[in-house]
Formats: C-alpha cells, sequence, structure tokens
C-alpha cells in the first residue's frame, strides 16, 4: 500500500492477483447486465455480440 501523508493513494499487487481481479471485475458486470437483460426482455443477438465485442 502507498500513502501520502497518511491516507491511502495506490495498491501494489503483482500482476497475476491484479489479472485475477480485473477478470473477476469483468465477470461481475457480465452477469449484472445479464440480469438486467432478463429483467428488462428480450435482447437481440447482434447486440449481446457487440456487448460482448465478438
Amino acid at each position: 500500500m502507498v500513502t501520502r501523508r497518511g491516507r491511502r493513494v495506490a495498491v501494489i499487487l503483482d500482476i497475476d492477483t491484479f489479472d485475477r481481479l480485473v477478470d473477476h471485475a469483468d465477470d461481475v458486470e457480465d452477469r449484472r447486465e445479464l440480469a438486467a437483460a432478463r429483467i428488462d426482455g428480450y435482447v437481440p443477438w447482434d447486440d449481446v455480440k457487440a456487448a460482448l465485442c465478438l
């Protein structure tokens, strides 16, 4: 942890931990979007592919 004047301003992580955290955040966002799509109803396949950059 890096501090400035006693306040936390940054964290230093090894790259594997960082990658796992980013992947987890992406998964959480995907699940949230899927849940919203199910509530809203039909989502066109082309929109799904575009959202996933496919």
